[in-house]
């Protein structure tokens, strides 16, 4: 209606009305410009070997043909902390983008590739910038930036604990399928934390590293499966770390202050330089469940306890109890470690490790003292008493066998059962394990019921003894024989039910220096008595 009554008007009045558009007038190109729907910056990992990411340009208006482009922005622009992601690991759909007239958006397509193949303790960047040599890019929405590093918790990227929370809340931090990594990055008072221990497994193994600080007042009282100590069962690394004024208290559980169990036959521990400084440790009735100083049980062929010490503890159990580890099998290994302070067990007692089967103890040494059976006694399991173990076990195989070499006590050693300065008991099955290059150095070895004890060892059978030494001043009571002078020095399968060693005529010092072959790369001997190098570095 409206159209019709307007053309009779321009017909009443004889005119025609220019209904032509006006032309189009000049476009002011300084409008129009290039930008990115999504800038900024984008973290990626190298856990994962590929992304992709896709980048959406906008033109502002729909006019003027362009060119939009990326350029790799130089890698100085992001510090020293990076290095540039290399050119085979990424790639743009398109370099440059043609757009149209009429164009108003494209798309291009970032993909990221093989990136579990890059160095995992480096942190990679891509930096990307949109521009344009005929339209001008927005500044505020030119940039992407692409972080890509190790997770953190791998690597390169470890998860830095400082505070009592965060150690506590380490265990929910692990990763499956991964080894996750954590740093301490401060000493942490634990007082008033009733610690829950760690349990890793083979799917979520751990490497802690604390880089020296100090945990101190840790206490433990609640046990995970059974095993207590900082972790319930380590699968993994644990290292550099002092504990200080440590408690455990438990009833039937494998204790330890690093692990209630460490590593196995399919996925080994690793516990090296620590330092464990005012222990106590109470373990009431097991059911043949042991404690240490450092671990409950240590297994694995690639397993091992190395360059640790445990200082001025007090360890009461109920059953048995050793310096640093309580069982060690399965080829596992202690070296270059320390023990002083007391322990008091109701079965056997061991200055370094309670009962071996198939490993290796070497170069370490104790003192204390050592009461096992005398002063609380288990009814049917005295258990024996020795200066670095109190008992070895056959491995199953007789081609492997346990080997004790190049340690010393100096332990006061008081039991009922087998009593020997360095090992207290081979049970005859257990053919072949050898003492080496040991010295009893003991203030005392006493046993009240078992006449099968020796300065060295105690019962002996089947086992092998080369270049071993006692002090001759050493006080020996042992019930039913009288005190032991001869020398031995057995070479070949014993015989006998003892093993005395030679007596050495110079001091300590001395005699680990000059004649039982000490290494000097590993021992220091310019003091009272030999230390080890690790100590004093």
């Amino acid at each position: 209606m409206f159209f019709a009554a307007a053309a009779a008007c321009v017909a009443s009045c004889d005119r025609v009305m220019d209904l032509t558009p006006p032309e189009k007038g000049p476009v002011d190109y300084d409008m129009v410009e290039f930008s990115l729907y999504e800038s900024g910056t984008y973290d990626y990992y190298l856990d994962n070997p590929s992304y992709d990411y896709s980048i959406l340009i906008g033109k502002s208006h729909a006019e003027k043909a362009a060119t939009a482009r990326f350029d790799v922005r130089d890698v100085s622009d992001f510090g020293e902390d990076y290095v540039a992601l290399p050119d085979a690991n990424w790639e743009l759909s398109s370099a440059s983008v043609e757009f149209k007239e009429s164009d108003t958006v494209h798309e291009v397509d970032l993909s990221f590739t093989d990136l579990t193949s890059l160095d995992p303790g480096k942190k990679y960047v891509l930096g990307l910038e949109l521009s344009s040599d005929e339209i001008s890019v927005a500044e505020d929405r030119k940039t992407l930036t692409f972080y890509i590093y190790q997770e953190q918790g791998g690597d390169g990227n470890p998860i830095i604990i400082t505070t009592p929370d965060g150690l506590a809340g380490i265990g929910s931090r692990l990763k499956a399928g991964q080894t996750t990594y954590f740093r301490l990055g401060a000493d942490i008072d634990m007082s008033g934390v009733d610690w829950t221990p760690v349990n890793t497994t083979q799917q979520t193994q751990i490497d802690f590293d604390g880089c020296g600080y100090t945990v101190s007042n840790l206490s433990m009282t609640a046990a995970v499966n059974g095993d207590l100590g900082f972790f319930s069962f380590l699968r993994g690394r644990f290292a550099n770390v002092n504990f200080e004024n440590v408690t455990l208290k438990g009833d039937n559980v494998k204790a330890g202050v690093v692990a209630g169990r460490a590593g196995e036959a399919a996925c080994p521990a690793v516990i090296e330089n620590i330092k464990v400084s005012g222990a106590k440790i109470t373990i009431g009735e097991t059911t043949e469940y042991h404690t240490g100083g450092i671990c409950s049980i240590l297994e694995g062929n690639d397993s091992r306890v190395s360059r640790c010490s445990v200082t001025g503890a007090e360890i009461d159990a109920y059953w048995s109890a050793a310096g640093i580890c309580g069982y060690v099998a399965v080829g596992a290994k202690v070296s270059e470690c320390h023990f002083s302070g007391n322990i008091l067990t109701g079965s056997r007692a061991g200055g370094i490790v309670g009962l071996m089967k198939f490993g290796t103890v070497e170069n370490c040494y104790s003192s204390g003292r050592l009461d096992s059976g005398e002063t609380r006694f288990i009814q049917g399991n005295p258990g024996p008493n020795g200066g670095i173990v109190a008992y070895t076990i056959p491995p199953g195989a007789a081609d492997r066998p346990a080997l004790i070499s190049r340690c010393y006590s100096e332990c006061y050693q008081t039991t009922r059962n087998q009593c020997g300065g360095i090992l207290g008991y081979v049970e005859p099955a257990a053919q072949l394990t050898r003492i080496e290059h040991c010295i009893a150095w003991n203030e005392c070895v006493k046993s009240t019921q078992a006449p099968r004890s020796g300065r060295v060892c105690g019962f002996f059978k089947q086992a092998i003894g080369i270049d071993c030494w006692a002090d001759p001043d050493m006080k020996i009571e042992i019930t039913g024989n009288p005190p032991i002078t001869e020398d031995e020095d057995i070479v070949s399968p014993a015989t006998k039910d003892r093993y005395n060693g030679k007596t050495a005529t110079g001091t300590l010092v001395e005699t680990a220096r000059d004649v039982a072959d000490f290494d000097p790369a590993i021992w220091d001997f310019s003091g009272e008595r030999p230390v080890l190098k690790w100590e004093i570095e």
